[in-house]
């Protein structure tokens, strides 16, 4: 997707598009057109892992390098085809977005919204993770490399007990991996 943008249809839903051209990673030349267009083609890919969970975003306006802020709560105004869920936090209802279809994906990088933070936990059981993540960052002196190996030591402990976990990239250096919790088996704590 590419020029200003405007409104139109995707997979039913009506979806207003704008600022396509701007650019979002200055270094790359990659645009807000081109972050939809990469969201939507790993939709499928994707939206198996947002569903059912709520989502925290962390937004860049002004492109990666510029400000972020992070979102829980979406604002007035956004379109009724997409799903959240309430949660009331403190007697204060939060409504999360819950990406469930492509047109969410086009919505949310329409708003810059460069990384996506799911919940460990779904919303037919919040309190109950359904996976755990182990986060590798690197320290002062050591780098990414260091990080994968010791996700690599991780991995080989959680197949001797019988587990499988998953590596995903995190940021600039790091490295998660994601395990696999029974459904409704713990709490956070």
């Amino acid at each position: 997707m590419t020029g200003s943008g405007g409104a139109g249809v995707l997979d039913k839903y009506p979806l207003t598009l704008t600022n396509l051209d701007k650019v979002l990673w200055p270094e790359a030349g990659v645009t807000k057109g081109e972050l939809i267009n990469y969201y939507l083609s790993v939709a499928e890919f994707i939206l198996p892992h947002l569903a059912g969970r709520p989502l925290v975003l962390t937004r860049y306006p002004n492109g990666a390098g510029g400000k972020c802020f992070y979102q829980k709560n979406l604002p007035a105004g956004v379109p009724k085809w997409l799903d959240t869920w309430p949660d009331d936090h403190s007697g204060r209802v939060i409504n999360y977005l819950v990406c469930a279809k492509r047109a969410d994906l086009a919505w949310l990088g329409n708003q810059a919204a460069i990384e996506l933070h799911p919940w460990y936990s779904r919303c037919q059981d919040p309190d109950r993770p359904d996976l755990a993540v182990i986060d590798l960052d690197p320290g002062k002196k050591t780098g990414f490399e260091d990080a994968r190996e010791i996700a690599f030591v991780f991995r080989e402990l959680f197949q001797n007990l019988g587990l499988i976990c998953f590596p995903k990239t995190s940021g600039a250096t790091g490295v998660h991996l994601y395990l696999g919790l029974p459904a409704g088996r713990y709490t956070y704590p």
